[in-house]
């Protein structure tokens, strides 16, 4: 029989390692029904712990634990392509963890979940809006994110606010049998596998576009000599603007948000011209 714990969504709860997460969803909820490569070196170092006192942030109630998931909520007058722009080229993944996705035991969904960009609407004097911010972003630090990522993303002027820990969520229901057919998170079994994807637009407004495409369906952005490089390297954005502008490709990294048909997905998204699986990068 299944059954499920259910969260209500702006509820605040302590902030957790994702494997601590997934473990304690595993024994509290339940539902019926390429080639591997080095771990990143800047990987441990993109995930900080949220100093004491930055403007903008609202600390999560762990009181400075490590920071795995921040909500982030932009001006009214940032559109969605912006914000997108802004969050991948600290390095962060758009990601929310309401999704289940740290579990390969919940069924995929898109991540287009967590785009939730609303847009601003009148209300008669008196009137109550509806419930939830408007113009946010929930995000994660990727391999690529610098240390100070937090206080690097407090200072963008569109940025208005930002929660630094994870809020509770309506029910995540986890397989305790795999369905036949169905799409699962990779989740704990995702493994680091760089790809280039090759789009039909180019140009700002393709850009834009394409971060949206590989976002919605759980990759992020990669740098593999980067994250590969034996010693510390200097940090810079990461946002693949000026490579997208003359060659119409980025390059990915899978991800636990991925699903298992992840390639195919892929192959199949609007805008996709090709994709180079697994992709090997030069580095000096």
């Amino acid at each position: 029989m299944p059954t499920s714990t259910t969260h209500r969504r702006r509820l605040r709860v302590v902030a957790l390692p994702f494997l601590l997460l997934a473990a304690t969803l595993a024994g509290c909820v339940s539902v019926a029904g390429g080639a591997s490569q080095p771990t990143p070196h800047a990987a441990s170092s993109a995930l900080t712990p949220s100093p004491l006192v930055i403007p903008k942030v609202t600390p999560g109630e762990s009181g400075g634990a490590v920071v795995h998931q921040a909500d982030v909520i932009f001006s009214a007058s940032t559109d969605f392509y912006s914000a997108l722009q802004m969050v991948t080229n600290l390095g962060l993944q758009p990601v929310d963890h309401c999704t289940g996705y740290f579990s390969s035991a919940v069924r995929w969904r898109a991540q287009d979940y967590n785009f939730r960009w609303l847009a601003p609407v009148a209300y008669p004097e008196g009137a109550t809006p509806p419930p939830g911010p408007l113009h946010e972003l929930a995000v994660a630090p990727a391999p690529l994110a610098p240390s100070d990522w937090l206080q690097r993303l407090a200072a963008l002027p569109s940025v208005k606010s930002i929660y630094d820990g994870f809020s509770s969520c309506p029910d995540i229901m986890e397989d305790l049998t795999p369905v036949p057919g169905a799409l699962y998170f990779l989740g704990v079994k995702a493994r680091t596998e760089d790809l280039r994807v090759s789009f039909a637009a180019t140009g700002a407004g393709g850009y834009g576009q394409a971060l949206a495409t590989i976002s919605n369906l759980g990759f992020r952005l990669a740098d593999p000599c980067y994250e590969q490089s034996a010693s510390p390297l200097a940090w810079s954005p990461v946002g693949q603007q000026a490579t997208f502008a003359s060659s119409g490709a980025l390059v990915v990294a899978i991800t636990a948000a991925n699903s298992t048909q992840w390639l195919a997905q892929l192959k199949t998204a609007p805008g996709v011209v090709s994709v180079q699986a697994p992709y090997t990068e030069q580095c000096a």
